[in-house]
């Protein structure tokens, strides 16, 4: 997967922005264990949120050009 999403960068920053991505997601993963390791659904639901919220961020010029 961090293959695939790394062919999507020019080459100069494909590390940088990898690394950064990758970062941010551990940052993520880290809260969700904290706060929700006691109750595996609500961190299930924060995981589906945190994918829609990226969904919606998706621009809907580019997913309709490509339909």
């Amino acid at each position: 997967m961090l293959d695939l999403l790394r062919g999507y960068f020019k080459k100069e920053f494909q590390l940088g922005n990898i690394s950064l991505i990758t970062g941010h997601l551990a940052d993520i993963m880290v809260i969700l264990e904290e706060e929700y390791i006691e109750d595996v659904a609500l961190k299930n639901v924060a995981i589906d949120s945190v994918c829609k919220l990226l969904q919606e961020y998706k621009d809907q010029t580019v997913i309709k050009r490509v339909k």
